[in-house]
């Protein structure tokens, strides 16, 4: 064999691992792209069954429930003992 086939043959051993390598990344990329898109998918139907029930549910009052009316302020008590540090 001539020394350029060698040569070829010695660089096509070495690389076969990186082909190996590039073809399982490959996979996975592949694998992953489809997982995404199921998850977009899943998210849409969700998003669409949320708005399903916003039609159904009467809106309710905006604000806190249970929140007194009229509530403009609020007192704070500090009840730090500074005598045990």
């Amino acid at each position: 064999m001539s020394n350029q086939g060698k040569l070829m043959d010695n660089m096509s051993k070495k690389l076969a691992p990186n082909d190996k390598m590039l073809e399982n990344i490959n996979n996975r990329m592949d694998i992953f792209s489809t997982t995404i898109k199921n998850q977009i998918s899943f998210n849409k139907m969700i998003e669409s069954q949320l708005n399903q029930i916003a039609t159904v549910v009467p809106a309710a009052n905006p604000g806190i429930p249970s929140q007194p009316e009229g509530l403009e302020y609020a007192n704070l008590v500090d009840m730090f003992d500074a005598g045990n540090y």
